[in-house]
């Protein structure tokens, strides 16, 4: 697997949450009312100076939903535990 890496930003586009949950069948007539806004920064980073986003190539991790073109948020700054998955840079 391969990471490209990019640069994090704040963002001020918040995106509506629908009070509603995702049901597979018939939706209710009743399902269009608004929970609220989120903000992607306050849900995916706690750590704006330690957290960058990288781009998955490869497929070594489909098994775990992982998928070649997916975005993923790291935080430098969290200590890993046993189970955790983590990105790791090795230099020789």
């Amino acid at each position: 697997m391969a990471l490209q890496i990019f640069n994090f930003t704040n963002s001020n586009v918040k995106l509506p949450l629908y009070q509603s949950r995702i049901q597979c069948g018939f939706p209710s007539p009743a399902d269009d009312y608004l929970e609220g806004v989120l903000s992607l920064d306050e849900i995916c980073i706690n750590n704006k100076e330690t957290t960058f986003l990288g781009r998955v190539t490869g497929k070594s991790l489909t098994d775990i939903n992982i998928y070649e073109g997916d975005i993923l948020v790291i935080d430098r700054s969290l200590k890993a535990v046993s189970g955790d998955l983590i990105v790791a840079a090795i230099s020789f």
